[in-house]
């Protein structure tokens, strides 16, 4: 899709930047409400990854397993949301949050971008349940859908949500389907092929992941927009 027609489905505050997995710190952990609030404060986007537990609800973590974020060995697809607000914190003491819990902090306040976390077998399980969150939110402008999975996006087509397709420097193979989908994520590294850099001119493309001012300076030379961390500069 064009970028004027794709910056159309989207909230101008993405053009800002978005916060890799919340605006943590020292004090907030990525992917905490506490991360979240604080780019709700800063007024900026932020992003953040949902898996499936055993039961069906939509949880906030990077990843599959929860020893990273917890210091404990659990795989959110084996596990109730009841084991794991019980058993798992994160390292300032708080819950692993649900995506519901999530939209309610944020009120529609800034966009969140939700990235699909899919191992194939639930692709379809996961997208319906995100579809059934998403049905009665106000603002479509507010919620950007990405994914390294395809079929996770494409049961959103013609629902009025921004679809961007994740491509990462061992999957560039999936840049060939960009025309699926009204924008794409390029791994910082890939806008060294004249290929995604001419796309770019036209297209919306999101640069992933900026932390330090010279991939800062990259970024807002060549991408629409882009995904930070660990930076600090005038928002």
């Amino acid at each position: 899709m064009k970028k004027d027609k794709a910056l159309a489905l989207v909230d101008p505050l993405v053009l800002k930047g978005i916060c890799h997995r919340g605006l943590h710190n020292d004090i907030y952990p990525e992917n905490s409400l506490g991360a979240f609030n604080n780019a709700i404060i800063h007024n900026l986007a932020f992003e953040l990854d949902i898996h499936l537990t055993l039961d069906g609800y939509l949880v906030v973590c990077h990843d599959s397993n929860l020893l990273r974020a917890t210091g404990k060995d659990g795989l959110i697809e084996e596990l109730t949301l009841r084991k794991i607000k019980e058993e798992y914190q994160l390292f300032d003491g708080s819950e692993i949050p649900t995506l519901e819990e999530v939209i309610d902090l944020n009120q529609e306040r800034v966009p969140i971008f939700i990235e699909l976390k899919s191992y194939n077998h639930n692709s379809t399980k996961l997208a319906l349940k995100l579809k059934e969150i998403l049905k009665n939110v106000k603002n479509r402008k507010k919620y950007v859908l990405i994914s390294f999975f395809p079929k996770c996006l494409f049961p959103f087509k013609g629902e009025g949500f921004q679809r961007e397709l994740l491509v990462g420097n061992d999957t560039y193979y999936l840049f060939s389907l960009r025309h699926l989908f009204e924008g794409v994520d390029v791994s910082l590294n890939l806008f060294n092929k004249a290929s995604v850099r001419r796309y770019a001119k036209k297209h919306f493309v999101n640069c992933f992941t900026v932390d330090n001012e010279s991939k800062l300076e990259f970024a807002r030379k060549f991408a629409t927009t882009f995904t930070f961390e660990k930076i600090a500069f005038d928002y």
